[in-house]
């Protein structure tokens, strides 16, 4: 983070919400909670409840602040 000119605590975030999609797809992947035998990866947002849902739209924006920031600074 500290090379990329990431502050610290987005980077932290970034991690984290790495964390908590690997914890969703493997909860889901053990439970079968998903339904999805066919892509075992696949995490459908209609089958998860309302809170998994929120956390799994916040770690996505943290992904996408963290694919913004790369583009802008490898856009050259």
């Amino acid at each position: 983070a500290a090379l990329g000119g990431i502050p610290k605590a987005e980077a932290e975030a970034s991690v984290d919400a790495f964390h908590i999609l690997q914890q969703l797809r493997l909860r889901l992947q053990f439970g079968d909670a998903a339904g999805v035998a066919d892509n075992p990866n696949a995490v459908l947002p209609a089958k998860l409840n309302d809170f998994d849902r929120r956390v799994l739209k916040e770690a996505f924006f943290q992904a996408r602040r963290l694919q913004q920031k790369l583009a802008l600074d490898y856009a050259s």
